[in-house]
């Protein structure tokens, strides 16, 4: 009797450490690389100040996490930060801008010489780059472009 409950305990014991290992093995191994919602074969853009169509290239992430593209004449990388600028058309009045940015949960951060500086980092579900083209795309904008955290030229 006392080896058949033995052999049980030792049965059990094999069962629970084979368990243990094969779940181990099964939660620590990677699927993958984390997306990062960003596709370099994706085709992005922006408009500028001049209505400019400008296209980016999705390079990577920035060691903070941010995206890196190269610019349309690929002499620089941009720095995409959570802010963008934008001005309003000529008769567009505050209020419109106001009722903009809460059917976008943008937040306007600054007002400097009829330049508006609005931050998306409250907004999880956007970037700057998306919602710049968002805007630009409202009869009240009359440019709306992203703020470059960073620029560096390449040489």
């Amino acid at each position: 009797m006392n080896q058949k409950k033995f052999i049980n305990i030792a049965i059990i014991i094999g069962i629970v450490v084979i368990t243990g290992i094969t779940g181990y093995f099964i939660l620590s191994q990677r699927v993958g690389e984390p997306t990062s919602g960003w596709d370099s074969s994706k085709p992005y853009f922006y408009y500028d100040e001049n209505n400019y169509k400008n296209n980016l290239k999705f390079l990577r992430l920035s060691n903070d996490g941010e995206p890196v593209f190269l610019s349309s004449n690929e002499n620089s990388e941009l720095i995409l930060g959570d802010s963008f600028y934008l001005k309003l058309e000529s008769g567009a009045a505050l209020q419109d801008l106001q009722n903009l940015n809460q059917k976008y949960n943008a937040v306007l951060e600054k007002e400097q010489d009829g330049l508006y500086i609005l931050t998306v980092k409250n907004n999880p579900l956007t970037n700057a780059l998306e919602m710049a083209n968002l805007y630009h795309d409202e009869p009240v904008i009359q440019w709306a472009m992203p703020l470059w955290k960073k620029q560096h030229e390449l040489r």
